[in-house]
Formats: structure tokens, C-alpha cells, sequence
């Protein structure tokens, strides 16, 4: 036999003798218990940050996509939509790597358990006795402590900050990012947290169990855990996608609503707000027991826990914009929100003044008593809004979709709503002075009580629309059409309200204003001969109730003038127009004082144009 051959086996058995070395493991153990520990400080720290930074922001933020401040870097602010994109991959990130080395501890942790049975056997003291030598972490003593740390109080209590910190909390922090910027109605991007939510969710189910059990594979559940994982995944996966929802989304309307709670679960529901017509208490869901009850005027609040849609009542977009109305000119707003979602929104009582919302989705929304006063509601879907008593003067409602809205005792001086849709709107004692409707679907529409000095309708669709026959003022008619509804435009005119107006009051009251349109019910056709009665006025007498109107004491009569600008009402004066603007533009008029040189400018262009049409041959 060679020297070589001689010597060779002597390196290998020192390796595995090293190899089953009892204290090499502990210090393996350490090791990995020192970076395990400064991992999950620092892990605690993240998800405790993104916590606060998630929770400090509110439905004012959302609405204004207000850019998120975060702790201890407020002057590094994130733009709102791209927090909620990246703070949850940051945090899954961060889980998943300190999951992954608490996987490892464990692994070396059932290694040091190995050799210290095969090596000690069933000397208890002396195993007892090596494991309180083990580092005074909760998650070492936890898998390889004394058996008395491990099973007893101390046990207990370790078990609750492991599974509240790593199993828990992240799901709960994902959730409350969710739930958030649920208000925000953004489909792709809750679905996006939806996702996120899986993910940690299969995180879980494949690493926790190996921590836990100090395996040295990455196992699936386990038979004796499974039932728990399964349960709590479900939990957090069914909250996620079919509580967790928002006006618009398809399971909000088939899954979010089904009423799972019974009535007589808890004996008064009136809390919630859960109540059926007869003001009885009703079944629920999980849905609106959590993110859809009433709306709580006292308290300012929904009854449910969360809310899924913005719930700004009295908010001053002036204060959040940061700017004042005399800052603004005449094509100057406040504040510009153009496609946003804002779907059953409550705005009761907001300032919202020359806000631009051109193309948003306002479906169902509660605007009560609500300042609109030069607003650009250009193509706005509105179907089913409450507008009672709002102030609309000089408002743009072009293409509006108002059907089954409420406007009764709105003002509307001076607002231009041309090709709007209001088929069976509420519009009775609404102020119309100077308003144009030119093109408008009015079939069902209420003006009864309503005022209507120079009201432009020409080529209004009528049908089943009620007029105050005695109203004090002429209405600016030409081209009346009447137009009904066929049966299957019915159907799919209540069908859109179902769809597009959220569950609730609102819904509720747009169906049955449209209800009068309804073919197979008996309604009082509006005679065309009574609606156009007093045909188109004649332009002195439109520039006088324009004037009276231009030249009120009303404190919103500026918004009133650039809605007659913009309307082109003034231009209906035909000859008259100069008149009227020189009426305008004259100190005696109240409102003189208030125009800005963008006003006058653009009022004595309006002159120069009438004056040089009156010219042509």
C-alpha cells in the first residue's frame, strides 16, 4: 500500500468529524441568529413605516392625489399613485428575504436538534442544560430552547410576536394598503393588490411551516397545519377580492352584495345603517358591513368600519388646492380631476367651485347643497347624482349624463347643458334663468315650480316632460321635438342606472324617476303646443331678463356672466348684444367690480363681434 493511500482517509474523517461537531453547530446557530435578528428589526421597521405613511392618508389626499410625505423624509414627497404601486413590492420584498433567513435558522436549528440527540441521547440535564446556552433570541428559544420557554407562557407569548409579525402583520398591512386606496377607484391598480396579497399569501404557506417545525426543506402545509393555513389564506384572499370592492367593479355588484348576514344575527342593525324599505332591519353583507353602510350625517362618516368611496363632506378644493378665488381668471380652475372615479362619492355641502371634472364618473354621487358655481362638468356621467339645491351657475354641463339626477331647487342661472342627458331628472323649483339645454334628452324631466327666464331650448326632446303651466317666465323654445322612448330603450336606460349607479338611495330614487318613461305605463304627454307656447322671445326682451340676471345682487352673478359668455346666451340677443354688454360693463352694474380684465376683455370681444355682424349686408 502507498504512503498516499495511507494518509488519505485521515482529512476526510476530520472533515466529518467537524461535520458532527455539536458546538460547531451552535456557533452555526448564532450566526445565523445575529443576522436574523438585525433582518427582522429592520423588516419591523419597514412594515411599522409603510404603515403609517398608508395609514396617514386620507380620502382629501386620494381626491387631490395629494403626493404622500413620508416619515422622517417628508421633503422627498412620492406621487399617491406611485406609493400605492411600490410600497407593497418593497414590503413583499423584504418579507420574502427575511422569511428566507428565518428558513435557514431553522434549518441549522434542526441540525444543532439532530446531533444533540444522537449525540446526548437521553441525557435530558445535559441537553436542557445546552440549550439555555443558545442565544437569547425569541425565535432560537423558540425552536431549540428549554422545553419549558418553548411549551410555557414565555413559549406562548414568543409563538404570538412570531405569527403577529411575520404572518399577520404583513397581511394585514397589505389589506390596509388596499382598503386605503380603495376610495380611489382605480380597478387595475386594487386588483394589483389583490395580487400582491396572493403572493405573500403563497409566501407564507411555503416557507412559515419549515420555520416553524426547524426543517431543513421548504415544505408545502403540513397535515397538522393545514387546516389553519388554508382557513386564514381563504380569509384574506375572499376579503381581498370579493369584500374589498368598489362601485364599477363586476364582483362589487355580483359577489361584494350577496347578504350573507342574517338580520337577527345582532339584534339592532341601525348602527350599520342595514335597512329595508319599511325601515326594518335586513340582512347583510360582509361587504357593507365593512366598507358600504349609510352614510352617518352627524358624524360626517359611513357606519361601516371603511369606506369605498370618497366621503368628503364640507371640503374646501380652494384650502386643498392651495389657492383663492380671486387668484382665478375666466378659463382658470380651481382644481383639475379630468377622467377621475368618484362613483357614490359624498361631496354634501363642498366647495367645489370652478373645479374641472371633464369626463368624470360621478354616477350615483351625493352633491346636496354642494357649491358648483362655474364647474366644467364636460361628458360627466352623472346618472342618478344628487344635486338637490347645489349651486350650478355658469356650470358646464355639456354632454352631461344626468338621468334620474336629482336638481330640485338647484341654481342653474347661467349654465350650459347642451346635449345633455336628463332624462327623467328631478329638476322642480331649480332656478334655469339664462341656462341653455340646447340638444337636450328632457323625455321624463320634472320643471314644474321651476324658474326659467330665457332658458334656451332649442331643440329639446320632450316626452312626458312636466312644465309649470302658470310659470311667471318665458322659455326660449324653438324646435321642440317630442321624441318617447321605445320599450327597449327603456330597458336598457334602466339597465345602465343598475349597472353604473352604486347600491343604495341613490339607485334606488333614479329608477323611479325614470320610471315615468316607462312605455307600458300611462304618463301625461307634454302637449308641444303648451311646452312652446310662448315660442322664442324676442331679443330685447332676452337681453332684459339677461340683464336682470347679469346685473343682480346675487353674490354668484360673476359666474352667472361667464356662463352667459360661455353658453352664448348673450350672443341669442342678437342685436341686442352690444346693449347687454355695455349694461354689464358699467359701474352701476354690481358685478363690475368683480370681473377680472379677462372678463372684460372677453365681454367687449363679444361686443366688436355683435357690432361687425350687425355691419354685414
Amino acid at each position: 500500500m502507498s504512503e498516499e493511500e495511507t494518509v488519505a482517509p485521515d482529512p476526510i474523517k476530520k472533515f466529518a468529524q467537524k461535520a458532527h461537531d455539536l458546538d460547531a453547530a451552535r456557533k452555526s446557530v448564532e450566526d445565523a441568529a445575529s443576522v436574523t435578528t438585525g433582518l427582522w428589526l429592520s423588516y419591523l421597521f419597514l412594515l411599522v413605516y409603510i404603515g403609517i405613511a398608508v395609514g396617514a392618508v386620507t380620502h382629501k389626499d386620494l381626491f387631490l392625489e395629494k403626493p404622500v410625505k413620508l416619515p422622517f423624509v417628508s421633503d422627498v414627497p412620492l406621487p399617491l399613485v406611485a406609493f400605492f404601486i411600490l410600497a407593497p413590492i418593497v414590503f413583499i420584498v423584504s418579507h420574502a428575504y427575511t422569511l428566507v433567513h428565518f428558513v435557514m435558522l431553522a434549518s441549522k436549528i434542526g441540525v444543532f436538534n439532530k446531533e444533540l440527540t444522537n449525540q446526548l441521547g437521553n441525557a435530558a440535564g445535559t441537553k436542557e442544560y445546552l440549550r439555555w446556552q443558545l442565544p437569547a433570541n425569541i425565535f432560537v428559544q423558540l425552536l431549540a430552547g428549554p422545553e419549558h420557554l418553548r411549551e410555557g407562557r414565555l413559549g406562548f407569548i414568543a409563538n404570538i410576536i412570531a405569527a403577529m409579525s411575520l404572518v399577520i402583520g404583513p397581511i394585514l398591512l397589505l389589506l390596509l394598503i388596499q382598503v386605503q386606496f380603495l376610495p380611489f377607484h382605480s380597478e387595475w391598480i386594487t386588483w394589483w393588490h389583490r395580487i400582491l396579497i396572493v403572493v405573500d399569501v403563497v409566501l407564507l404557506c411555503m416557507l412559515w411551516p419549515t420555520v416553524v417545525d426547524g426543517g431543513s426543506k421548504i415544505r408545502w402545509l403540513r397535515s397538522s397545519l393545514r387546516a389553519v393555513y388554508a382557513l386564514s389564506a381563504c380569509a384574506a384572499i375572499g376579503l381581498a377580492i370579493t369584500a374589498a370592492t368598489f362601485p364599477g367593479e363586476w364582483q362589487d355588484e355580483h359577489v361584494g352584495n350577496k347578504q350573507w348576514i342574517p338580520a337577527n344575527l345582532v339584534p339592532d342593525w341601525d348602527w350599520l345603517g342595514a335597512k329595508d324599505a319599511d325601515h326594518k332591519p335586513k340582512a347583510t353583507s360582509f361587504h357593507d358591513l365593512l366598507f358600504n353602510g349609510a352614510y352617518d350625517a352627524a358624524r360626517q362618516r359611513r357606519k361601516s368600519l371603511f369606506s369605498n368611496t370618497l366621503v368628503l363632506p364640507g371640503f374646501d378644493v380652494f384650502e386643498g388646492a392651495e389657492t383663492t378665488v380671486s387668484k382665478l381668471g375666466f378659463f382658470e380652475y380651481s382644481f383639475t380631476r379630468k377622467n377621475g372615479h368618484f362613483e357614490g362619492a359624498i361631496f354634501e355641502s363642498a366647495d367645489l367651485r370652478k373645479i374641472n371634472l371633464e369626463n368624470a364618473y360621478l354616477q350615483g354621487a351625493s352633491l346636496l347643497h354642494a357649491k358648483l358655481q362655474g364647474a366644467q362638468f364636460y361628458n360627466a356621467n352623472l346618472n342618478g347624482a344628487e344635486l338637490y339645491q347645489a349651486k350650478l351657475q355658469g356650470a358646464s354641463l355639456n354632454l352631461v349624463r344626468l338621468n334620474g339626477a336629482g336638481l330640485s331647487g338647484a341654481e342653474l342661472q347661467g349654465a350650459y347643458a347642451d346635449g345633455a342627458e336628463l332624462e327623467g331628472a328631478e329638476l322642480t323649483e331649480a332656478k334655469l334663468q339664462g341656462a341653455s339645454f340646447k340638444d337636450a334628452q328632457l323625455q321624463g324631466a320634472s320643471f314644474l315650480k321651476s324658474s326659467s327666464a330665457g332658458t334656451n331650448m332649442r331643440n329639446v326632446a320632450l316626452w312626458r316632460t312636466s312644465f309649470d303651466e302658470n310659470s311667471p317666465a318665458p322659455v326660449y323654445k324653438e324646435s321642440v321635438n317630442e321624441r318617447g322612448l321605445k320599450l327597449e330603450e327603456f330597458v336598457t336606460l334602466k339597465a345602465n342606472i343598475v349597472k353604473e349607479v352604486p347600491d343604495g338611495e341613490q339607485r334606488a330614487k333614479a329608477l323611479n324617476r325614470i320610471e315615468v318613461l316607462n312605455p307600458d305605463m300611462s304618463g301625461n304627454t307634454t302637449s308641444l303646443r303648451q311646452a312652446a307656447a310662448t315660442g322664442g322671445v324676442a331679443d330685447k326682451a332676452l337681453k332684459e331678463n339677461l340683464q336682470s340676471l347679469a346685473c343682480s345682487d346675487d353674490e354668484d352673478a360673476l359666474y352667472i356672466v361667464r356662463g352667459l359668455v360661455s353658453n352664448d346666451r348673450i350672443k341669442d340677443t342678437g342685436i341686442q348684444a352690444p346693449a347687454l354688454v355695455d349694461a354689464i360693463l358699467k359701474t352701476e352694474c354690481p358685478v363690475f367690480a368683480y370681473l377680472t380684465d379677462a372678463d372684460k376683455a372677453v365681454l367687449k370681444t363679444l361686443k366688436t363681434e355683435a357690432r361687425a355682424r350687425e355691419s354685414k349686408p
